[in-house]
């Protein structure tokens, strides 16, 4: 008979592998700890670095600005860089030094923290303290004739299928700090004293001249402080033109203002207020207006220039509208295209100002080419369809006045 074999409950299997676990968990706690904790402590490493990296940014250009008063020297120049990259960190016990170049157009941040981390004993010891750069160089002086005010989408100035912008004498500017701020397709190409992305420029068929420069610092709106005019009650109510010669007054036309067919309508001196509907003009018509300035009030108001039609329009001599040719509503939604298609649109003497909107210029023929100046600031700026776009800075030979931040501003370049 065979011998009797004693059962071992799976109880006692059971305890003692857990048993094993525990002590295994156990021993590996402390490990587990501080693989978390080493992760923790990178992550705000990484944090503090690229906090720290805007407030060399912000110190370096605020310091290389100083640079451009009279009375500046390496004092007042430390002293700004140290006041802005303690501003814009929130961190009074950064450590800030500031290097002017021999040639006083350049400053060099280096902004430095002492921090610990938690688990140090098991990072590299040149973790600790955080210390980054940033240079930021004077590129000159320049006039404006293009600032896109986009902050961060691509393509705040994108142009195809062989546009063409020439800037005589002054600079084209986008604010976006995407990486496509500035996108140039299929034959197109811009010539200019400057071209400056604050992100970078993708150019795809497309060509700068001179070379385009990458991370340059925003330009502020210089028309943001411009008083929009007195809106007031309606004068005229949806004015439609298409045929005859006409002469318009200055006032309120309210529900747009349309003008096509064979209409001749001359605008007199003046400022035009134009609502709840859009102001186009198409056709073969013929429009002109010296010292005008029109201002479009509401949602519903955009440009709608197209066809065949002449335009020959000179910006406004006095007022709210100063310098102006168009003013888009503050209010307005944001990104409402408007468009300049009309094939001989040859005088646009003074400042496209659409702060909230995108314009799209696209007939294959010469715009703006016969002005004195004409100045573009606006959300996104599009070419289309070879349109040659040219933008001269002729301020001396223009009755329409020159808005403060267009002629001769001082251009910022930001590198690392």
């Amino acid at each position: 008979m065979a011998a009797f074999k004693r059962a071992v409950p799976v109880k006692r299997f059971a305890g003692s592998d857990l048993g094993t676990t525990a002590t295994a968990f156990a021993l590996a706690l402390p490990a587990l700890f501080a693989g978390v904790g080493v992760a923790v402590d990178f992550g705000i490493m990484h944090s503090k670095h690229a906090q720290l990296q805007q407030a060399a940014d912000s110190a370096a250009i605020a310091a290389v600005k100083e640079l451009t008063v009279a009375t500046a020297n390496e004092k007042s120049v430390a002293a700004a860089a140290e006041s802005f990259a303690k501003a814009s960190s929130g961190l009074d016990s950064l450590e800030v030094k500031s290097d002017v170049s021999k040639n006083r157009d350049a400053v060099t941040v280096t902004v430095k923290e002492e921090w610990t981390p938690f688990f140090a004993h098991f990072l590299k010891a040149d973790v600790t303290p955080i210390v980054v750069n940033a240079t930021a160089r004077l590129a000159g002086e320049t006039n404006l004739c293009v600032l896109t005010l986009e902050p961060k989408a691509a393509k705040g100035i994108h142009m195809d299928n062989d546009a063409i912008m020439v800037a005589n004498g002054c600079g084209v500017y986008s604010n976006s700090v995407n990486s496509q701020g500035i996108r140039l397709d299929s034959g197109s190409k811009i010539t200019a004293s400057l071209v400056c992305s604050a992100g970078g420029v993708m150019a795809k068929g497309g060509a700068t001249q001179p070379s385009a420069t990458e991370d340059c610092a925003a330009l502020a709106d210089p028309l943001a402080g411009r008083p929009a005019p007195a809106v007031g009650p309606c004068d005229e109510n949806s004015i439609d033109l298409a045929a005859g010669d006409h002469v318009l007054k200055p006032g309120h036309y309210c529900k747009g203002l349309k003008i096509s067919g064979d209409a001749r309508v001359t605008f007199q001196e003046g400022n035009f207020v134009i609502s709840g509907g859009k102001f186009e003009i198409s056709g073969m018509a013929r429009v002109k207006g010296e010292h005008v300035g029109f201002y479009l009030s509401g949602p519903q108001t955009t440009l709608q220039f197209t066809g065949n039609s002449t335009i020959e329009f000179k910006g406004a001599k006095e007022g709210n509208l100063a310098g102006l040719l168009f003013f888009e509503d503050r209010a307005s939604p944001p990104n409402r295209q408007h468009r300049i298609n009309s094939s001989n649109a040859a005088e646009l003497t003074g400042t496209i100002y659409l702060s909230r909107g995108d314009l799209r210029i696209d007939p294959n023929s010469s715009v703006a080419a016969a002005s004195d100046y004409t100045a573009i600031i606006v959300q996104k700026l599009q070419l289309y369809e070879g349109p040659q776009l040219v933008l001269n800075s002729n301020y001396s030979k223009s009755t329409v006045p020159v808005p403060e931040g267009i002629r001769m501003s001082e251009q910022v370049v930001l590198s690392r």
